[in-house]
């Protein structure tokens, strides 16, 4: 395995593989032991690719982040509590340096108590055993695998397997990385970390951990690339009470959810330049259900930011925007007026809750044509024609945008002589 691995290693892009020896040497020169640990050394063994380089090292972490950070003029960021620091390289790419250290958990939920440790005690304190493994890095023995726990045997034969008994209590989020886990692999939680697991969601363990801290776990199942897996998976194990005691998931919520996906990966497709959460449209149709009262709530224990806030509260709206676009005749500046205020995330659900095509069509219609429509006429040019600022101003603007999404006006002239009749009419 050893040679496989360092084959494996050197087979690394060559940056990713540069930075990997340069902070080999670092090490060496501070007396370190240095390895790369977790998700890394898991998906080496997987082949897949990982860009998150995460180094631990017995000696002194900070001190070789700090030696490797000036070399190469990136951004440092020490947390010295933890006996961690961040490395970011010019270039983008993001290295996390770490102490070999153990942990006490001095309450269920909280934040660990680290103080130094070899590399054993350090890979005692992850997750999983597939996340337990290091690769030593060091040029004497480069491409070493340190596997205490089984981790290599659990990855080939495709099990979760928590470290240890209490490992659910001490850390809750751990539930949602285990499923996250199994169904981004295709692996299977490991019987006694199956029992584990629910005898925890039966405890209500969730509730020893801050919700936003639970709700970030939560989000990274929502940002898999295929989510709905994971959370069909979490519904089954009743993993979902930390929305609200009472939440239930069933198959129309299912349903809606499998259109979601169809309809994120169609407007990806079809409209490149845009950029969407994903994990927010899955979250707005998860929490339909719930009354309009209870959202502001849980949106506030979760610490959403203001402007997913906006966007989820406007997806309560929904069926009210289905009923205004299905109406019969209604006009481009109409579509307009109902979809602008609306965001990507917002028209993605309404793509996927409504059964009528012709609003699918005026959705894609305005993200195609209306949205992009600009009049020629200006502020300045109403101010020429003696108009003064103010709301009279916008609201002329706003009755010439719509009369050229209206077919009304088609040219700069028509424009000017539209203005110049709702300048004068203002006047009046």
């Amino acid at each position: 395995m050893g040679n496989l691995l360092k084959k494996r290693l050197c087979g690394l892009d060559n940056e990713i593989l540069s930075i990997v020896r340069e902070v080999a040497r670092e090490a060496e020169g501070c007396r370190c032991r240095a390895y790369l640990v977790g998700g890394f050394v898991r998906d080496l063994v997987l082949k897949r690719k990982n860009l998150d380089l995460d180094f631990v090292f017995e000696g002194n972490a900070i001190r070789v982040a700090e030696k490797f950070s000036a070399a190469h003029d990136a951004v440092l960021t020490v947390h010295k509590r933890f006996k961690t620091a961040t490395v970011v390289l010019p270039c983008g790419l993001r290295a996390d340096f770490a102490t070999a250290r153990k942990e006490s958990y001095p309450y269920p939920g909280s934040l660990p108590v680290v103080e130094d440790g070899p590399i054993r005690d350090d890979l005692y304190r992850r997750d999983f055993t597939i996340n337990a493994m290091a690769v030593a890095i060091n040029r004497k023995n480069f491409g070493e695998l340190v596997d205490y726990f089984s981790g290599y045997r659990d990855l080939t034969s495709k099990k979760i397997r928590v470290m240890h008994d209490k490992s659910f209590i001490d850390d809750p989020t751990r539930i949602l990385r285990a499923v996250r886990f199994e169904q981004r692999f295709n692996f299977e939680i490991e019987g006694h970390t199956l029992r584990l697991l629910k005898e925890a969601l039966e405890s209500n363990v969730e509730g020893n951990v801050k919700p936003p801290r639970y709700f970030v776990e939560f989000k990274k199942l929502l940002q898999e690339p295929k989510p709905i897996k994971g959370v069909n998976r979490l519904a089954g194990l009743r993993g979902l009470a930390f929305i609200d005691r009472n939440f239930k998931v069933g198959k129309p919520v299912f349903d809606i959810l499998q259109k979601a996906e169809i309809n994120i990966n169609s407007f990806q497709r079809r409209f490149k330049q845009r950029q969407s959460d994903s994990w927010l449209v899955y979250w707005m149709v998860l929490i339909a259900a719930l009354p309009s009262s209870r959202i502001p709530s849980l949106l506030q224990s979760f610490h959403f930011k203001r402007e997913d806030v906006k966007k989820i509260l406007l997806s309560k709206n929904s069926a009210g925007i289905i009923r205004d676009l299905s109406l019969k005749g209604i006009t481009p500046s109409r579509i307009y007026e109902t979809l602008k205020p609306l965001s990507y995330e917002n028209m993605i659900l309404l793509s996927s809750i409504t059964s009528q095509k012709i609003v699918r069509r005026h959705i894609k219609d305005f993200l195609l044509q209306y949205e992009s429509v600009k009049i020629e006429i200006s502020g300045s040019d109403l101010k020429e024609m003696g108009m003064a600022s103010g709301r009279s101003m916008g609201s002329v603007l706003g009755k010439i945008l719509k009369a050229k999404l209206d077919g009304k006006v088609r040219s700069v002239r028509e424009e000017s002589c539209l203005a110049k009749k709702l300048a004068a009419l203002t006047k009046g």
